[in-house]
């Protein structure tokens, strides 16, 4: 990530924190982010040390420089379609849909995987476009049905060969 926005012309900064770190220097380190006006976004890369409460330290950072939307106020943003700034791959999603030209208004769309960080954020973006929108999952039954029914499929879901051909349907998107 580093070194691609450094190609980019983006400046960054890495906090790189041993593996056996406390829960505190990690909340010492994101207030330092915080507080820091030339640190203008953030990544926290998870998944985080099992001795840390990752939820107190998602929360802890300021959604104004959640970049990955993980903090529950940037969540909230997403979800009340007032995010600057969506999740990274959410974006993504729908910028690859702006590149085609495909327009999600009145669209079915179907997101595959239900994750905070991809499955349900790209949802919220299709919905606030005016898509109909339905979240499935690994345990959704029929799944495969679920998916020919899309004229939008989003597979998000993280597991291999989830989606196999016979999800698929001829003028999908």
């Amino acid at each position: 990530i580093q070194r691609r926005a450094e190609r980019l012309g983006v400046e960054t900064v890495c906090f790189e924190l041993p593996g056996d770190c406390t829960q505190q220097a990690l909340l010492d380190v994101i207030d330092r982010v915080n507080g820091d006006g030339a640190i203008h976004g953030c990544l926290l890369l998870r998944p985080l040390p099992k001795q840390v409460d990752e939820r107190a330290v998602c929360d802890a950072l300021s959604p104004e420089k959640d970049m990955d939307c993980v903090s529950t106020g940037a969540l909230a943003r997403v979800f009340t379609n007032r995010t600057p700034i969506p999740p990274c791959t959410a974006q993504a999603c729908m910028e690859i849909l702006d590149f085609y030209g495909v327009d999600p208004a009145g669209k079915r769309a179907v997101v595959v995987g239900r994750s905070l960080v991809i499955g349900k954020p790209v949802a919220m973006l299709l919905l606030a476009r005016n898509a109909t929108v339905t979240v499935c999952h690994s345990r959704t039954t029929d799944l495969p049905a679920c998916c020919r029914e899309a004229d939008i499929l989003i597979a998000a879901a993280g597991q291999a060969g989830l989606i196999g051909a016979d999800c698929l349907r001829p003028g999908q998107i």
